[in-house]
């Protein structure tokens, strides 16, 4: 998968046009902070990476950075009609869960 395929397929994973939005410099900081080592052992910036990326360790924490976001709004009511804004914050953190779930992790390991 090529960076750009990665990219798209993280802001699809965390609609990131959908409020609370992330902008492309937070999509580009997801996909950084979820690069991992390839099946060489190979990290970001060893000659010969092929790139790799953990997509749902990214997805959890953007949906965790769109709770952030979120999490100001209250319930309220108003002329007879109740607002449940409180809702898009618990959405945010199920997500996020949901993603934590799927995430591979990884930790590198070189041959001596």
């Amino acid at each position: 998968m090529t960076e750009a395929e990665a990219q798209t397929r993280l802001e699809l994973m965390v609609l990131a046009d959908e409020d609370p939005a992330l902008d492309a410099s937070h999509i580009d900081d997801l996909l950084n902070r979820a690069r991992r080592p390839d099946v060489d052992a190979l990290t970001y910036g060893d000659v010969g990476w092929t790139p790799t990326w953990d997509l749902d360790s990214a997805a959890a924490e953007g949906w965790r950075r769109k709770a952030g976001f979120a999490a100001a709004r209250f319930n309220f009511a108003e002329d007879g009609q109740r607002f449940d804004r409180a809702q898009v914050y618990a959405h945010c953190l199920g997500m996020a869960e949901q993603y934590a779930r799927n995430s591979m992790g990884s930790i590198p390991l070189r041959s001596a």
